[in-house]
């Protein structure tokens, strides 16, 4: 019994030898040189205001140098190994997605900026970079009774630099604007009183701040065959705006 007991605690410090020998622990190379490891946070969610986020895996890294050397980049996170060797100096990170001209439907992007930090002789650097959007997301929502009792409807919202976005009746998607004062115009259109075909309409403006999500509410009734129009807008600034016709 007790030579079958040695040769159990041989067999559990040859074990805990093998899985220490298994781990492989960083080694730097060349001397005035340090390691960093980065992580890049995911950008932020907010659920009660339904807030998706998209891809952001594709985003490409750089390590800038303030000190002279050499900048290291890298197609995408994935791409980016667990410590990454420097010289000793002062560095930030990078990150960004490829973006395309705005605005446009389903076209998110974004950017990331660490604070700048040392890199010491010998030792072990970890840094977080967390993504923002780097636009303005805009998406348009009909209340139900909008849906019953307007035979069409539409908003389209204009940023003052570059162009419009149209969302009509049907349109689910998410749009996408450079950070900028944007005007909304919703229209709604129903058959009146006198069974003619009419509209009413209402614009606002908003400026439209980087990383932000408006989320546009439109809500509508009929009162005696006349449109009661309630425009609401809200975002993750916690603004909201009220329009009542």
């Amino acid at each position: 019994m007790k030579k079958y007991t040695f040769f159990l605690v041989v067999c559990g410090l040859l074990w805990q030898s093998c899985a220490k020998s298994d781990r492989v622990e960083p080694v730097i190379q060349e001397a005035n040189h340090g390691l960093l490891a980065i992580t890049i946070g995911e950008p932020d969610i907010d659920v009660s205001h339904g807030r998706q986020t998209e891809d952001y895996t594709d985003a490409h890294v750089s390590i800038i140098s303030l000190s002279g050397g050499e900048n290291v980049e890298y197609a995408s996170i994935g791409d980016v190994p667990d410590s990454v060797e420097l010289e000793v100096g002062n560095y930030y990170v990078h990150a960004y997605t490829d973006s395309i001209p705005l605005p446009a439907f389903d076209a998110a992007s974004y950017v990331g900026n660490s604070e700048w930090f040392p890199i010491g002789d010998d030792s072990l650097t970890h840094v977080e970079v967390d993504l923002g959007l780097n636009s303005v997301k805009v998406e348009v929502n009909y209340s139900e009774n909008v849906q019953t009792l307007f035979y069409d409807y539409h908003v389209e919202v204009f940023d003052e630099h570059s162009g419009s976005l149209y969302f009509g009746k049907n349109e689910t998607r998410k749009g996408y604007f450079i950070p900028c004062e944007l005007t909304i115009h919703a229209v709604l259109h129903y058959v009146n009183s006198s069974s003619d075909s009419t509209s009413i309409e209402k614009m606002v403006s908003v400026d439209g701040v980087k990383n932000d999500f408006l989320i546009i509410t439109v809500d509508g009734d009929l009162e005696f065959g006349e449109a009661i129009f309630d425009f609401n807008l809200d975002s993750l600034n916690v603004r909201e705006i009220d329009i009542v016709f």
